[in-house]
């Protein structure tokens, strides 16, 4: 069964193609970059430690290549929940990880964090798969001392 409307993409690249034209560099004075949303975004793809700082300084390197800032860059990532907001948290954490939990013991989530299993880190090499969730991008947690040591290093080695 095909899937999709035939020729449509043909039509849509003939009659506006700009839309598809190749990402241009544009430049602002200001850029403000929602880290928050980068760090779900690598979590999903890494598969330790590792590769989830080597996979977030290329998202970054991306961005910085699509937007050009001129005088300041404003990294962001959330800081601690309301109280009313981390109640609610902490239960769609729970159910997250009992969720996780009861994967692994029927031997389908035997994956790393991220869910890839083993990747290979910024050397090539393999590296052991480390258990590794979204609920270790929670405020307050060690890791996010170490994401938040990792966007200092970035930011000075990046800066010109």
């Amino acid at each position: 069964v095909a899937m999709g409307i035939p020729k449509y993409h043909k039509w849509l690249t003939d009659r506006y193609p700009q839309a598809f034209a190749e990402k241009q560099t544009e430049t602002a004075e200001h850029v403000y970059v929602d880290v928050n949303a980068l760090l779900h975004e690598v979590m999903r793809k890494s598969s330790g430690r590792e590769s989830f700082f080597y996979e977030l300084f290329k998202k970054l390197d991306r961005t910085f290549r699509s937007v050009v800032p001129t005088q300041t860059v404003f990294l962001a990532i959330d800081g601690p929940a309301s109280c009313a907001k981390c109640l609610t948290q902490r239960e769609r954490r729970r159910a997250h990880f009992e969720k996780d939990s009861k994967t692994d013991k029927k031997g389908k989530g035997a994956k790393g964090k991220w869910g890839k299993g083993k990747g290979k880190g910024w050397g090539g090499k393999a590296e052991p798969a480390e258990e590794m969730s979204n609920n270790m991008l929670t405020p307050g947690v060690p890791f996010m001392v170490e994401v938040s040591e990792a966007l200092e290093y970035y930011s000075a080695s990046r800066m010109a």
